[in-house]
């Protein structure tokens, strides 16, 4: 099992920076544990040391900078030159002492044969201990077996090695979130130095708790800790060279993974300490079907290519799973699905035919928060060849999208996320268009939503959960998560997911040492005591529009400040109840959606607000305590969290009030030019029939004189928003070509069709800048005509003729203005545009 460590009260300032997160990835050892160059002796040894495991924990890599310090013979240093490749670099590191007893011979012929065959990439540092000469901006220091021998081992004057040089050389020559890679051989807990000391009768051993101590001294931040090379049958009291020798590799031997803390990095809040019984759910080192991110302790997670590859096999060894492409991305990557259930059912079809409920979860859809992979990897192998949770698809199944954002996933960097806690990389918020998927359900116009909407289509899963991390304040919760009230558009959904999916989430997750909460968005972050707000949201959102299909959908939060073992284990969790409950509770669920899609509401809400009149609840807060500082950089008072957990009363105020309301149609009309529109509707899944014949119609349209852009909105999402100002009513015939399209509302998607077409919706496809086209005048007047046809309609109409005076009397900056004057005669005769400013989308009357 792997133990990631948190930042501790003592560490000096350095180490509450937040650690580097490098370019890691397991995953490469193996093939050069298996590369034909290796010498049999080497091959002896490595059950007893497990070199792949080790060098894929330490996240050694292609094209990385490694120094192998007191490299020996250099049976690490070969594997490690098999690694990094002819792009990389291995320095391969002795002092005299070593050197002169027996590395000499046997490390030349070692780097000679590897040369003869083509391997050049090794590079010989003979060096005493208290001046290394270590290149610059190493990715890694290797230091196996001898952190012991630092107590003893003499210099050629005969002193011995300063420790503190030592460290502080090994720490200088680390790029920022480099990696200095501690193995050796476990003494007796407590024992300190003891078994160390004395060569020739001590024990070569030493307490891992002071070689712990000095390191972190040393500036270097405790990343992980394996046992992967863990042997509880070892006493820890005898010398590991008696027989010969022949034992050594037998030890208890710890592994230990420091970081080089980066400067450069956001300063986090302080951790809080955690120890969630959730940590019995990590495998051990040693299991076949140990996830990537699982084998560096729940600190990386794998590219796009790495974690294709691990669910292939899964999927290739058990007959419970299926997956399939979806569609592909932008950029060509598949977006792949894995099908989960005890009938390895294959298509949608026969996983309806099962009768079970089904839960569906993506994650990476903004794909730097992308912890509910790694939860969803570890689950998938736990119900299959796992065998701990086989009995989860007994009674339900489960659809799981591994990464949404396929293209932004492979945009990795240690750089993402400058507030959040791990992975050491990960991908970024949007994807290679710079396109905010959960912006986009409205519209659905990225290939990735397209493809989600699609299947959700097809597949009609029970329960829908998208797997975030949060921004914002700091505070205990570590997995939060919401979903529109019961207020809202699927009142009876809200109702099960308060009633029965809450208190499970709430239930499971706190017993095995999470802290659930709800969706904190506070109304001001600098006091959270100002208050919390409870979301409703529109369909730009996936809750939204979850609520608005009918679909129930939670959205899923985890802290940012949180570790990533912390929130990826809280997520497997939040992923085992959900599919628990719905095995449970499915059926209920069913009838409170088939309650919400045959409601037919006559008044729909279009969008969301606080309900003032109610005014706040106040609900008990599980918050952390924070202070305020003048700073010089802005001059103002910034905030500031200090790690101590503290339980607060806030107020919660509800967005349980319609912005706007209208009265439901039974149907709209769109005329047949405006076919983009409709096909946006039929990517949503709603019903759109043609019609056969040109007909006129009596109809209701709005007409938006003031409708204009956002002026407090820049470019977004790719499109440029607009607002309707108040619609002008108006009843009129309208002729409908044949081919014009109706779109009913008496179908379950009728909300969603509602608030898409109304356009005071604030996700309608008008604001959205689908209609900017009719606020562009396309015909005009000439002066030297209008002139002369004003003159005479004063002439010809009276009352015209008081009008204008009227106008020219109240409103000074009209009559001031010679084209407003014409304009207003123009917008009165015939050939003004009568079309000019009407929404196209016309509803029924009845």
């Amino acid at each position: 099992m792997f133990r990631v460590q948190g930042f501790r009260s003592y560490v000096p300032l350095l180490l509450l920076f937040l650690m580097a997160f490098t370019a890691t990835s397991a995953g490469y050892g193996r093939a050069a544990v298996e590369d034909e160059l290796r010498p049999e002796s080497d091959r002896a040894r490595d059950a007893d040391r497990k070199p792949a495991e080790v060098l894929d924990f330490f996240g050694i890599e292609p094209g990385m900078r490694v120094v192998d310090l007191q490299a020996t013979r250099g049976y690490y240093t070969e594997l490690l030159s098999a690694v990094v490749g002819p792009e990389g670099k291995v320095y391969a590191h002795n002092n005299s002492f070593v050197l002169n007893r027996f590395a000499e011979k046997p490390l030349a012929e070692r780097i000679e044969r590897l040369k003869t065959a083509g391997r050049t990439n090794i590079e010989r540092i003979d060096a005493e201990l208290d001046e290394l000469g270590l290149p610059d901006d190493l990715d890694v220091a290797f230091f196996v077996r001898f952190y012991h021998d630092l107590f003893w081992l003499p210099t050629p004057d005969g002193d011995k090695a300063d420790r503190g040089t030592f460290l502080a050389q090994v720490f200088a020559a680390l790029k920022p979130g480099g990696v200095f890679g501690v193995i050796d051989h476990h003494a007796e807990a407590g024992s300190g130095d003891r078994d160390a000391l004395d060569p020739r009768e001590g024990l070569h051993r030493i307490d891992v708790e002071l070689v712990k101590k000095e390191i972190l001294a040393a500036g270097f931040v405790l990343d992980a800790e394996s046992d992967l090379l863990a042997n509880p049958d070892d006493t820890r009291d005898w010398n590991i060279f008696v027989d010969n020798g022949t034992k050594r590799d037998k030890t208890d031997r710890f592994v230990l993974r420091f970081v080089k803390p980066d400067p450069g990095k956001a300063f986090l809040p302080p951790q809080l300490s955690w120890e969630g019984r959730s940590r019995e759910l990590i495998v051990s080192a040693d299991d076949p079907w140990i996830t990537p991110s699982e084998r560096t302790g729940l600190t990386e997670t794998p590219r796009y290519d790495e974690t294709m590859a691990w669910l292939a096999r899964l999927v290739e060894a058990s007959p419970r799973l299926h997956w399939l492409s979806l569609g592909n991305s932008a950029e060509g990557r598949e977006i792949r699905m894995v099908v989960a259930s005890s009938s390895g059912a294959k298509t949608a079809g026969e996983l309806r035919a099962n009768g079970k409920p089904t839960l569906l979860a993506h994650a990476g859809i903004h794909a730097g928060e992308i912890d509910g992979k790694d939860a969803g990897l570890m689950l998938l192998r736990d119900m299959t060849v796992g065998k701990r949770k086989t009995a989860l698809l007994d009674d339900a199944n489960f659809l799981f999208i591994p990464i949404l954002n396929v293209d932004g996933h492979e945009r990795f960097s240690a750089y993402s996320r400058m507030n959040q806690r791990g992975p050491r990389e990960m991908g970024w918020r949007n994807n290679r268009r710079n396109l905010n998927l959960n912006r986009d359900f409205a519209k659905l116009e990225t290939e990735e939503l397209g493809a989600l909407a699609a299947m959700i289509r097809e597949w009609q899963p029970d329960l829908y959960l998208d797997l975030h991390v949060t921004d914002g304040a700091d505070y205990q919760y570590d997995i939060t998560f919401g979903y529109n009230g019961r207020h809202a558009w699927s009142p009876n959904i809200a109702r099960w997911l308060d009633d029965v999916l809450t208190p499970a989430i709430q239930r499971d997750l706190t017993r095995m040492g999470h802290v659930p909460g709800p969706l904190v968005l506070p109304i001001n972050r600098s006091n959270l005591q100002g208050g919390n707000i409870v979301w409703t949201t529109g369909p730009r959102f996936s809750n939204g529009w979850g609520d608005l299909r009918h679909l129930p959908t939670v959205l899923v939060e985890n802290h940012s400040l949180k570790p990533y073992d912390q929130r990826v284990l809280g997520t497997y969790l939040f992923l085992e109840t959900a599919l628990k409950t719905l095995a449970a509770d499915g059926d209920e669920l069913r009838r409170a959606t088939a309650a919400d899609r045959a409601a037919r509401n006559e008044e729909v809400a279009l969008g969301w607000q606080f309900n003032r009149a109610a005014g706040s609840t106040t609900y008990a807060f599980k918050g952390v305590r924070f202070e305020t500082y003048a700073s010089a950089i802005t001059g103002q008072p910034n905030l500031r969290w200090t790690g101590e957990k503290t339980d607060l009363e806030i107020p919660f105020f509800e967005m349980s009030q319609a912005t706007t309301s209208v009265r439901r149609p039974a149907r709209y009309y769109v005329p047949a030019a405006w076919s983009p529109i409709v096909e946006t509707l039929e990517r949503q899944g709603i019903h759109v029939e043609r019609l056969g014949e040109t007909s006129t119609i009596e109809v209701e349209r709005y007409r938006l004189p003031d409708a204009t852009l956002d002026a407090d909105a820049s470019p977004f999402e790719g499109r440029t928003l607009y607002k309707p100002g108040v619609p002008v009513v108006e009843h009129v015939n309208v002729e409908l070509r044949a081919g014009s399209f109706v779109v009913s509302t008496d179908q379950a998607l009728g909300m969603l069709a509602v608030v898409l077409l109304e356009p005071q919706a604030p996700d309608s496809l008008f604001q959205w800048g689908y209609f900017s086209e009719i606020l562009q005048r396309t015909e005009y007047f000439e002066d030297y005509v209008m002139e002369p046809m004003a003159q005479a309609m004063l002439d010809a109409d009276p009352a015209l003729r008081a009008d204008f005076a009227a106008k020219l009397e109240a409103d000074t900056v009209f009559a001031d203005d010679a084209q407003a004057r014409l304009r207003w005669f123009y917008e009165k005769t015939p050939f003004y545009d009568e079309e000019y400013r009407v929404y196209p989308v016309y509803r029924s009357l009845d």
